[in-house]
């Protein structure tokens, strides 16, 4: 996992949805790595004697991974060495909840992207008449709101 911070640039876990995360892929029976470049330790409190391995660089954190699971738009996971990556991990699954990556850009490298919580938009014209339609994305919502412009970053 990248990112256990709620946000970047912050050590603060709290209500962080990397931990509950963390919980319920331990839950599940995963072996959990996780790596984050400032709120490790507030993370490794937070959980307590949770069995999670953290690591001291992203990339180690990959070695032999099933998957990645991005938490946190840290600055350095916005664009990482994917061809390293392929070739460190096990597997192929790339889970980006932040939504920082390109699907033809991990399939480059063989590595399948599942971006997570991303909003689809109708497919042309006339998608609402055929039934095709999409939730707005709360960001265009708000924008939409507010005169096209997002009220927060």
């Amino acid at each position: 996992m990248w990112g256990l911070s709620f946000k970047p640039a912050t050590d603060d876990v709290r209500a962080a949805p990397s931990l509950a995360l963390i919980r319920g892929l331990l839950n599940e029976g995963a072996l959990v790595s996780a790596y984050d470049p400032v709120a490790m330790k507030a993370a490794s409190l937070a959980l307590g004697a949770t069995p999670v391995v953290f690591g001291a660089s992203a990339m180690s954190v990959c070695e032999g991974a099933d998957a990645l699971v991005l938490m946190t738009e840290w600055d350095e996971f916005k664009a990482p060495d994917f061809k390293a990556l392929a070739m460190c991990m096990q597997g192929s699954m790339v889970f980006d909840a932040r939504n920082l990556y390109q699907d033809s850009m991990l399939r480059q490298y063989g590595l399948q992207h599942f971006a997570l919580a991303r909003c689809t938009r109708p497919e042309g014209d006339n998608a609402a008449l055929s039934g095709r339609t999409s939730p707005v994305c709360p960001e265009t919502a708000q924008a939409q709101a507010h005169g096209g412009e997002k009220p927060y970053s």
